[in-house]
């Protein structure tokens, strides 16, 4: 696993509180307000980052980018992909 990780703001980046229903999310509730992770940005990510991570699977790529907590404490309307680098 890669040691790097991407800063907290940059990962806060990620989230829109904007919902967009032609994109794929998982959605996290914090402090009342909904935050939109968008599957997208986030394969956007980890091939700009972590580049070694394509086609592995999302816990990889969510730890990596520092994210593991807020995707568990999150909820998803749609099916997952294997991997967020498979996401256009």
């Amino acid at each position: 696993m890669t040691k790097k990780l991407l800063p907290t703001a940059y990962t806060l980046s990620l989230s829109s509180n904007i919902f967009d229903r032609n994109r794929s999310y998982f959605v996290y509730n914090r402090s009342g307000e909904q935050h939109f992770y968008y599957f997208d940005s986030i394969a956007k990510a980890i091939r700009k980052y972590f580049p070694e991570l394509i086609g592995k699977h999302i816990y990889e790529q969510l730890e990596a980018l520092g994210m593991s907590e807020v995707f568990q404490a999150s909820e998803s309307p749609v099916t997952l992909p294997y991997s967020f680098s498979d996401c256009k």
